[in-house]
């Protein structure tokens, strides 16, 4: 809808410079402004054009979305807290099966009552996410007080005898992913929403469902299916089974569908108990083959105790 509003006010057109080139064209600050962009057929990257800008979901449309909406946009401020230490706080306490106006409801409880200094006992933590959180006109449970209050108590602590390396998007994630209960995507969000980066990537299902609508991923064809061959991190753990994993386990790759109908790839242990969820850059590739009847494996590489699992996904006989 806001796309769609946009639009209204807005002036596009195509030029076509022997194929090589086209214009997006707005009115800015009482003044027309031209966005000039390779011709559609002309590749961004090897298989993948350009396209119209004009046609959703290509590269050219969002350049060009990107552009429209100027660097002051408010789409370009990703930040939840105010500080890296509450950023830190802010992503920990979300991730898989957490739903997104929760993990904040517990943040905003835990930064207005001075919960995120460092010095609280981790009790204290515990007891505050352990009551009832108002959620748009309710009142719910979140998940995994426990768990979550230890690893936020222990990184709230470190935070004020370490410095983080800010300096540099790379170095931050690196140092974010030997804290516990943070993984690789965890860790990309923070730093991305910290440091407004374009050196690392969060890749949910979200932004790997427009890779495959610019093609940049694949869509499950026969081959695929039978040939894929991933290495990833298992994302957003379940606390409970997370912790009981041992190198050579072999989980079973599920598709998880959302009230919302979003799908998502999920890590299931014998049994069906989730191990966390799943993001590889071939993900809806994966997703579409378990649809059309392939099954797969996902063997686990490392031991839960050193706090970041990968898992090796492969068909299974």
């Amino acid at each position: 809808m806001r796309i769609m509003i946009r639009i209204l006010h807005i002036v596009l057109r195509e030029t076509v410079q022997s194929g090589n080139q086209q214009t997006v064209t707005t009115w800015r600050n009482g003044a027309v402004e031209e966005l000039r962009l390779p011709g559609p057929t002309i590749e961004v990257l090897p298989g993948v054009s350009w396209g119209r800008f004009d046609d959703f979901f290509t590269p050219a449309f969002w350049k060009a979305r990107l552009w429209i909406d100027g660097e002051d946009s408010p789409l370009m401020e990703y930040a939840i807290g105010r500080s890296l230490r509450e950023e830190v706080a802010a992503c920990l306490l979300g991730g898989f099966g957490m739903p997104a106006e929760d993990g904040l409801a517990a943040f905003e409880r835990l930064r207005d009552r001075g919960l995120l200094n460092g010095t609280v006992p981790v009790s204290a933590i515990e007891d505050a996410l352990r009551e009832p959180l108002a959620v748009g006109g309710r009142h719910v449970k979140y998940r995994y007080p426990g768990v979550k209050s230890r690893f936020l108590s222990a990184a709230m602590e470190r935070m004020n005898r370490e410095p983080a390396p800010a300096h540099c998007p790379l170095a931050l994630r690196g140092w974010l992913l030997t804290f516990p209960g943070i993984g690789p995507k965890t860790a990309s969000w923070i730093t991305r929403n910290f440091m407004h980066s374009d050196e690392v990537a969060i890749l949910d299902v979200h932004v790997i469902r427009a890779g495959v609508l610019m093609g940049l991923f694949g869509e499950g064809t026969p081959d695929e299916c039978g040939s894929l061959d991933v290495v990833t991190p298992l994302n957003s753990p379940n606390p409970a089974v997370f912790k009981n994993l041992k190198r050579g386990v072999v989980l079973t790759v599920a598709v998880q569908t959302s009230a919302n109908n979003v799908k998502s790839l999920v890590a299931e242990v014998s049994g069906g108990g989730v191990a966390g969820s799943l993001t590889p850059p071939s993900l809806l590739t994966i997703i579409a083959c378990i649809e059309k009847g392939h099954h797969y494996g996902a063997t686990v590489l490392d031991d839960a105790s050193g706090g970041i699992v990968r898992v090796r996904i492969l068909p299974k006989a």
